[in-house]
């Protein structure tokens, strides 16, 4: 954390500075979603409409790994930015290390709370016998990579306030681009006998990307 704020006074804010930060921040949300989404496309296309609904289902414990990373990722990235702000860069940088060692700590703690008890976790969420199998398929990549998830999304954040916007976008765009290319390689059916794990190891090779 070692660059200043953008903005040195009041007197400097000005819309296209403003627009530096909007701009990057909305698009990274914006490819960010794409992961899910492209998942949700090929999955449909080529696995079937169980493994598409095992998906839906699972998906509120992804949530919950996202919700603790932004957690950490907003309240740290503002501490941060207010010692950034005071020149205290030892501070600002402290604060990041804390905020990344706490988030990746915990999330793999729940995590592993999520497995010790799994199959009763996808059983209150709907899963019947028939999406069981795949919801596991598609939630241990989830799990296992949850300092890989939280870590994405820490960075994502930090990097912004540290003053690179564009290229926390760029680490979205190019997470997104692999993502949509992996996942169209490794749905090809002369190559894999096509499973959801699959599909999900691109995602999860996208956001250690």
């Amino acid at each position: 954390m070692e660059k200043t704020l953008i903005f040195r006074s009041v007197d400097e804010i000005r819309l296209k500075k403003l627009l530096r930060f909007i701009i990057p921040t909305y698009l990274t949300s914006l490819f960010t979603t794409v992961y899910t989404i492209v998942d949700g496309i090929f999955v449909s296309a080529y696995v079937g409409t169980n493994a598409l609904a095992a998906i839906n289902v699972v998906y509120p414990l992804v949530n919950i790994l996202y919700g603790i990373a932004l957690a950490f990722a907003t309240g740290g990235s503002a501490l941060a930015a207010l010692h950034i702000g005071g020149k205290k860069n030892d501070e600002a940088s402290r604060t990041f290390s804390v905020s990344m060692a706490a988030a990746i700590v915990i999330g793999a703690l729940v995590s592993a709370l999520i497995l010790f008890r799994l199959p009763l976790i996808l059983q209150m969420l709907g899963a019947t016998s028939l999406l069981m199998e795949d919801c596991k398929a598609y939630i241990y990549w989830w799990l296992f990579g949850a300092p890989i998830v939280v870590g994405k999304e820490m960075f994502t954040y930090f990097i912004r306030v540290d003053g690179s916007p564009t290229y926390s976008f760029l680490t979205a765009l190019s997470g997104g681009i692999f993502n949509i290319v992996f996942d169209y390689i490794l749905s090809d059916s002369s190559i894999w006998e096509l499973q959801v794990p699959h599909l999900q190891l691109s995602s999860a090779c996208c956001f250690l990307l």
